[in-house]
C-alpha cells in the first residue's frame, strides 16, 4: 500500500516541478511590481517558484529511490537516481522554462497570485537559501548549466520565435544527454588557426579576411593547439609586431567523451563560450562553442563556423544534392531514410565506411531505399553527395 501511494505522489510532484520551473520564466518576463502590494514583487514570487522546484525535485528523487529500494533492493538506488535525476532536470525544468517564456500577461498575474500564498509558507526556507547563495557566490545552486541554458531558451523568443516545433523540441532535448562533445565539435580539418610565430599584424589580416571572432594558437602542428586568441584582444593601440603568443589565452580543453550537460555546465563554470576537444592521446580534434551545444536543443544557429549554405538541398522528386557533413541522424529524422548508424557521424563517413577509401566523383553505395553518389571530394575527404530514394513498387490489386 504504501508503495502505491508513493508511485502515485510521484506524478502531482513532477508536475509541480514543472509548474514551478515554468512560473519562474514568466515571473522574469512580468513588470515590476511595486513592493507592498498583493501579490508580493515578482523577485519574491521567483524565488518562491525555484525554491517550489527545489522541493518538489528534492521529493520526486527520494520516492523514486524509495521506489527502487523497495522493489529491487539497494544495490539499483544510485544507478535509478543517475538516470533519473538529469531526465527529470530536462523535462521538468528545462522544457516548461522554454515553453513558458511567451506565456500571455493573464497567466503570469494567475501564478502570482498562487504563488504569493505559497511564498508566506515557505519565507523561512527562502531565507535560507539566498544566505546560502550569498555565501558560497552561487545563487542558484542545483546545476546551474541546465538553469543557464533554460534562462537562454526563455530570453530567445524575444530575438524571434523559435524553428522548431514543441514535439521536436521534447525530442531533441531527449537526445541531449547522451551526446558528446565529439558529436557537435567542428572537426580541425575546418577549423582556422594560427601557428605561434604569427605576429599580431598577421592575425589581424587573417581575422578581417576570414571574419573568425577567435582562432587556436598551435606550436608546429595544428595537433598542438596551445592558445586561443580573441579578436577582442586585438583591438586598440597594440604593437602589429607583437607575437600572437603576447596576447592569445590560456585554452580550456574538453575530452571528445564529455557530454553536453558536462560541457555546458563547464563553460559556464569557466566563463568560455569556446573550448578545443582532444582525443585520447591529448591531441587537438575540434573545436565546440557554447552554439554547437545550445543549437543541439533549439536548432541550427547560424555562427562564425557553420557553412552559410543548407546540409539538404531538393532538386528533383526523390533527388537531394546533400553536403557530406550531414549528419545521420538529422537525414534520418527529417526525411525517414532510416540510414545506418555506425563509427561515423555523416553522410560522407557512412560513404567512407562502405567503401573504405577516399572516394572519386561517381563512386556510389546503396543504403537501404537510398542511392548515395558522390559529386565532390578532395584527396582526404567527400564533400558533397547526391542521394536518390528508391520508392517501393506499389501493390495493384
Amino acid at each position: 500500500m504504501t508503495t502505491l501511494v508513493l508511485a502515485l505522489a510521484l506524478v502531482p510532484l513532477l508536475a509541480l516541478r514543472a509548474l514551478a520551473a515554468a512560473a519562474e520564466v514568466m515571473l522574469a518576463n512580468a513588470p515590476a511590481r511595486p513592493p507592498g502590494r498583493w501579490p508580493p514583487p515578482e523577485a519574491v514570487l521567483a524565488a518562491t517558484a525555484r525554491a517550489t522546484a527545489h522541493l518538489a525535485g528534492a521529493a520526486s528523487v527520494g520516492i523514486v529511490a524509495t521506489l527502487v529500494w523497495r522493489s529491487a533492493g539497494r544495490a539499483w538506488v544510485v544507478p535509478a537516481v543517475a538516470l533519473v535525476t538529469p531526465a527529470e532536470l530536462i523535462l521538468c525544468d528545462l522544457v516548461p522554462r522554454g515553453l513558458a517564456a511567451d506565456a500571455p500577461a493573464r497567466r503570469r498575474s494567475l501564478l502570482g497570485s498562487l504563488l504569493g500564498v505559497v511564498a508566506v509558507v515557505l519565507a523561512p526556507l527562502l531565507a535560507v537559501e539566498r544566505g546560502l547563495g550569498r555565501l558560497l557566490g552561487r545563487p542558484d545552486l542545483p546545476l546551474a548549466a541546465l538553469r543557464q541554458l533554460g534562462a537562454w531558451l526563455a530570453a530567445r523568443p524575444a530575438r524571434g520565435p523559435l524553428e522548431v516545433s514543441e514535439a521536436g523540441l521534447v525530442a531533441r532535448i531527449a537526445r541531449f544527454t547522451a551526446k558528446t562533445a565529439r558529436d557537435v565539435m567542428v572537426p580541425h580539418v575546418d577549423v582556422c588557426a594560427v601557428p605561434d610565430t604569427a605576429s599580431v599584424a598577421e592575425v589581424v589580416a587573417l581575422v578581417q579576411e576570414r571574419g573568425f571572432s577567435r582562432l587556436p594558437v598551435f606550436h608546429e602542428r595544428m595537433f598542438n593547439t596551445i592558445g586561443v586568441v580573441s579578436s577582442l584582444d586585438l583591438l586598440g593601440g597594440m604593437d602589429p609586431h607583437l607575437p600572437v603568443t603576447a596576447v592569445m589565452r590560456e585554452p580550456l580543453f574538453v575530452p571528445e567523451s564529455k557530454t553536453l550537460p558536462e560541457l555546458l555546465s563547464t563553460l559556464q563554470a569557466e566563463g568560455r563560450n569556446l573550448a578545443l576537444v582532444v582525443d585520447e592521446y591529448g591531441g587537438f580534434v575540434g573545436l565546440v562553442t557554447v552554439e554547437d551545444v545550445v543549437e543541439e536543443i533549439v536548432g541550427e544557429i547560424q555562427d562564425e563556423y557553420d557553412a552559410p549554405q543548407e546540409h539538404v538541398r531538393r532538386v528533383a522528386p526523390g533527388v537531394f544534392v546533400v553536403n557530406a557533413r550531414a549528419a545521420v541522424s538529422e537525414v534520418n529524422e527529417r526525411f525517414g531514410w532510416n540510414l545506418p548508424q555506425g563509427d561515423y557521424e555523416t553522410l560522407g563517413g557512412l560513404v567512407l565506411e562502405r567503401l573504405g577509401r577516399v572516394p572519386k566523383p561517381g563512386d556510389g553505395v546503396q543504403a537501404g531505399r537510398v542511392h548515395i553518389e558522390v559529386t565532390r571530394s578532395s584527396a582526404r575527404a567527400v564533400q558533397e553527395l547526391r542521394v536518390r530514394e528508391r520508392r517501393a513498387p506499389e501493390r495493384s490489386g
